[in-house]
């Protein structure tokens, strides 16, 4: 399992949270939010050269999955950041 967490930090995304498949084959990343505090978090893909493919400030429900359209990103490996409620975690995806 691949798991990305910030010392000190009470967010964690694994690959489970992100749904399967993993490589993302149907051009939506989603986000099991369950273990998320509700809120505002910040969502940016980053490419493999560093450079910000995607961003956006989303309301977050800690009830309810959360999904992101990439279909507008080309295959390859990518960096899925969340940043909200002073933490920060980082799981990769691969699209295909």
């Amino acid at each position: 399992e691949i798991a990305s967490c910030l010392v000190g930090s009470e967010m964690c995304i694994r690959d489970r949270d992100i749904s399967n498949p993993n490589p993302v084959t149907d051009n939506k990343i989603f986000i099991d939010a369950q273990g998320l505090v509700s809120g505002t978090y910040r969502i940016d893909i980053i490419d493999m050269k560093g450079i910000t493919v995607y961003t956006a400030n989303t309301e977050i429900i800690s009830s309810e999955n959360k999904s992101i359209s990439v279909d507008n990103l080309p295959a390859g490996l990518y960096t899925l950041l969340i940043n909200g409620n002073n933490s920060q975690s980082s799981v990769r995806i691969i699209k295909r």
